[in-house]
């Protein structure tokens, strides 16, 4: 095989892959949202979570898309924590 039709196999497989990526399971604006709901502000929020302030501003924003395995963290750790009362 050529490495022309490597490369062209490579690039189709690719763009199969893009074309068939599953949207985040959760947006910024839900995570605005939960953060909002909680009480809390970015910064405190980063901290529950155990990242960087700047990736939840990211989220947020949707500079950076949220992994499943951080939106898992974050419903576990926000269900442990009580909602503050309105």
């Amino acid at each position: 095989m050529t490495g022309t039709m490597a490369g062209t196999r490579g690039a189709n497989t690719m763009s199969n892959v893009a074309a068939h990526k599953k949207p985040p399971a959760m947006t910024g604006d839900e995570l605005r949202a939960l953060i909002a709901e909680y009480g809390m502000d970015q910064n405190q929020f980063a901290e529950l979570v155990g990242v960087h302030y700047v990736t939840v501003s990211r989220w947020v924003t949707g500079a950076a898309v949220i992994n499943e395995s951080h939106v898992l963290l974050i419903r576990e750790r926000l269900k442990a924590r009580k909602k503050p009362k309105k």
